[in-house]
């Protein structure tokens, strides 16, 4: 109990309003009087961050009511996952093992075909709040030993620090967990997390646009089943290339589908000239040529245009690059 002078108070129904003449950084108060509303003795619960005994406690009671009822709902939804996936955040791990408790035998190991493992990219937010950090694996392994911790690297908690975890952090590690469950042999996954985690993964990482309640808030010891498709992201091709000789590729083409077109003899690679296949008898008769020119890839432009009627011919540079001066030379002197 601290005695503290500084005081107003009003009474009990009332607000109290506590002055300090330093800086006091705390997570819970509780006033109570001492004979005097002028004098008030507080309880100064020390920061969480200080409290050991706080360190990844275990379900309370409620807690435990909680996680039972949801594996009733399991059984009657008959959900029996070959791989349960838990965050190593004790209270997390309690609740999955209490929740599938029909998927561990005798000794309380798991049934032939399920395994229990628990992954860091599901545990809670770390960092400043201690009952978020987790007991160091060795413990862990005792609390928990139908677990498997294999893939829990470091002994100690590698998110627990004096500041709160990014939620970037939280992102890419739940990014790097989906990857892996989607290597995972086994074809039904349940995840034991956190509602924030759970709502981070729905909202961040997976596209549950299909179906938007899905990514809502989660209440405790929640059950909530979905099927997810893996696609990988489409690299969108501004170009399709088979090779240097691409553009001679399209002018084959060109010709092939108009009969009625005239291919020069190229002189370089990217260089094209097309005309029109009587373009000598129309040349003859004192017609004024007409000719046009481009960049490749926009086809039938130019050559879709030569023809009777049209351009006498076209010229075609490289890919979204203009002809040369000479190739456009040629096309004025045939």
């Amino acid at each position: 109990w601290i005695e503290l002078t500084m005081v107003t108070a009003g009474d009990q129904q009332g607000a109290c309003k506590v002055m300090f003449k330093s800086k006091v950084k705390c997570t819970h108060v509780r006033l109570r009087y001492a004979g005097s509303a002028q004098k008030v003795s507080m309880q100064l619960l020390t920061a969480v961050t200080a409290r050991p005994e706080l360190l990844d406690p275990a379900l309370t009671a409620l807690g435990r009511l909680e996680a039972a009822s949801s594996h009733k709902d399991i059984l009657v939804n008959q959900v029996s996952p070959q791989l349960i996936v838990v965050s190593p955040v004790s209270r997390a791990t309690e609740t999955a093992s209490i929740a599938f408790q029909h998927l561990l035998g005798v000794g309380g190991k798991p049934k032939d075909g399920v395994r229990f493992v628990a992954h860091e990219g599901l545990h809670e937010r770390g960092g400043v709040s201690t009952w978020d950090c987790r007991r160091p694996v060795a413990e862990l392994k005792r609390a928990f030993p139908h677990v498997d911790y294999s893939l829990v690297k470091d002994e100690q908690d590698p998110f627990w620090s004096c500041e709160r975890e990014s939620q970037a952090s939280i992102i890419r590690r739940l990014y790097d967990l989906l990857l892996w469950v989607r290597d995972c042999p086994e074809d039904e996954v349940a995840l034991a997390a956190h509602c924030s985690v759970n709502f981070t993964l729905l909202n961040a990482v997976v596209d549950c646009s299909l179906d938007p309640p899905l990514a809502n808030w989660f209440c405790t010891a929640e059950v909530r089943s979905m099927r997810l498709l893996w696609e990988e992201p489409h690299k969108e091709k501004a170009k399709f290339l088979d090779g240097p000789e691409h553009v001679r590729g399209l002018a084959a083409g060109s010709c092939y589908l108009y009969p009625h077109l005239l291919q020069l003899k190229p002189r370089g690679i990217e260089d094209i000239v097309l005309l029109r296949e009587d373009f000598a008898a129309y040349k003859a008769s004192g017609h004024v040529a007409v000719i046009s020119s481009g960049g490749a890839g926009h086809e039938p432009l130019m050559s879709g245009f030569v023809g009777e009627g049209l351009l006498t011919a076209c010229v075609t540079g490289g890919l979204f690059a203009a002809p040369s001066s000479g190739a456009i030379l040629r096309a004025i002197q045939t």
